[in-house]
């Protein structure tokens, strides 16, 4: 929650400048912090788990990796095609969006 607030308050006017949408922004955002809690170093989402299931991150790790190609698949069509994204907002209120 912190991370949302510093960075994307840091870097909103940013994207902003460069004419990125909002909810775009704040999806890339989310997302990639995602990727962020069950990756190492830090990976606070993996290690909970592991303490959990009382069992090694080293052990974990290796079924994590088979995971991690999909996300970052997932992450980098987000980023590339904002359409992905902005599909169902559109739908919903497309006035919102303009």
């Amino acid at each position: 929650m912190p991370a949302i607030i510093i960075v994307g308050a840091i870097l909103q006017p940013l994207a902003q400048g460069v004419g990125m949408d909002p909810v775009h922004f704040a999806m890339v955002g989310i997302v990639s912090l995602a990727f962020g809690l069950v990756t190492p170093p830090y990976g606070l989402c993996l290690m909970i788990a592991c303490s959990v299931a009382g069992m090694r991150i080293g052990d974990a790790l290796r079924d994590t990796c088979i995971m991690l190609l999909p996300m970052l698949a997932v992450l980098a069509a987000i980023i590339v095609f904002p359409q992905v994204v902005l599909f169902l907002p559109n739908m919903i209120s497309p006035e919102f969006l303009r």
